[in-house]
């Protein structure tokens, strides 16, 4: 068994799109998913199943979750290793946090296109400053997430892929989660 992370966008924000926590769960052990853990009320399951292709994961979740809730849920997989080196990798962990600034990891479906990035470089951030890595744009919000530029909505229609994003102590938290799951004995 693998340890995997499903991203959800968009349930339970601003009272859009509400779903219970024990109803996402089954969802997920009706699929056959093992040691189904969520994290927050905002769309985090740690889960292990067999190896198997992200995407044939991704697919089988969002019908899962759609029979279950009756409304479309967009998910962003993610593997345990791949979630460390995420962390590993951030581009601004050397740099000392300023005064209520926060860092936070947006979570995309694929890599974005060359032209994608170009058009997301053109946007005037402020203050600001985000990085681009793979499939993951991190955040350096130097007021917060809520007065940021970089909104997830900007970034899928900019990037045309489905985002979901995480601030970086909830990122460490599920890694944290998914380690701890990992080293358990299967039963």
């Amino acid at each position: 068994m693998e340890v995997f992370i499903a991203l959800l966008r968009g349930i339970n924000v601003g009272g859009t799109k509400p779903v219970k926590m024990d109803k996402l769960r089954a969802a997920f052990e009706s699929l056959g998913y093992r040691e189904v853990t969520t994290y927050l009320q905002s769309g985090n399951v740690v889960f292990k199943a067999a190896p198997a292709p992200t995407e044939a994961l991704r697919g089988e979740i969002e019908a899962g979750i759609r029979k279950a809730v009756r409304f479309e849920v967009p998910v962003v997989i993610r593997r345990l290793r791949e979630l460390k080196g995420i962390i590993a990798r951030d581009p601004f962990g050397s740099e000392k946090l300023r005064k209520g600034e926060t860092r936070y990891v947006t979570f995309l479906s694929g890599k974005p296109s060359h032209s994608g990035l170009m058009k997301l470089n053109e946007v005037d951030g402020g203050p600001d400053h985000l990085k681009v890595l793979g499939a993951e744009v991190y955040l350096s919000c130097v007021k917060g997430y809520a007065k940021n530029k970089y909104s997830n909505t900007l970034i899928e229609k900019v990037l045309g892929l489905t985002a979901t994003t995480r601030n970086w102590v909830t990122t460490c938290a599920l890694y944290d989660i998914g380690r701890v799951m990992e080293a358990a004995v299967d039963s």
